[in-house]
């Protein structure tokens, strides 16, 4: 029975990582540009990696540290989209920076509330306060890809 549930388990990840690939997908060919489908595609990869990789037994990160990096991973990838727009564009990302800073801020407080819980029962207090450390870094993250969008592509961002 716990080999069935298992198996529905994992099924039921693929479902959602390809479901998150698909939104990837139709965001980027069709619409063409940084939207909604291509910020939950992401968020759904990326929980389904984390589910995936806190069930494997022979995989063996803290989740005190797994979780916190993933949260940086998810800020730092709402910048890829900006490869798409052509070199020397003239951007005003209002909007961008306005959801990626109120998610990085949910995150940062989601993360933090998750490491503390974690503090007594994770083994390695090293891992800990790195996951610790992680926790305050998405809103940083999401100015830095977004600055680092701005050096790869010669963006002008406008005020």
């Amino acid at each position: 029975m716990t080999n069935m549930l298992l198996n529905f388990n994992c099924l039921y990840l693929i479902s959602g990582f390809a479901l998150g690939l698909l939104l990837i997908g139709y965001q980027i060919l069709v619409l063409g540009d940084n939207g909604f489908f291509y910020l939950i595609g992401t968020g759904s990869c990326l929980f389904c990696l984390n589910r995936f990789l806190l069930q494997v037994s022979y995989v063996r990160i803290a989740p005190s540290l797994l979780v916190p990096f993933l949260f940086n991973v998810f800020v730092g990838l709402q910048a890829l989209p900006f490869l798409l727009l052509s070199d020397a564009a003239k951007i005003r990302p209002i909007g961008w920076v306005f959801i990626t800073v109120m998610i990085g801020l949910f995150l940062t407080i989601r993360g933090l509330v998750f490491v503390i819980q974690r503090y007594r029962s994770e083994p390695n207090k090293f891992a800990w306060f790195i996951g610790l450390l992680f926790v305050f870094c998405p809103i940083p993250t999401a100015m830095d890809s977004l600055h680092l969008m701005v050096a790869i592509k010669g963006f002008e961002l406008l005020p």
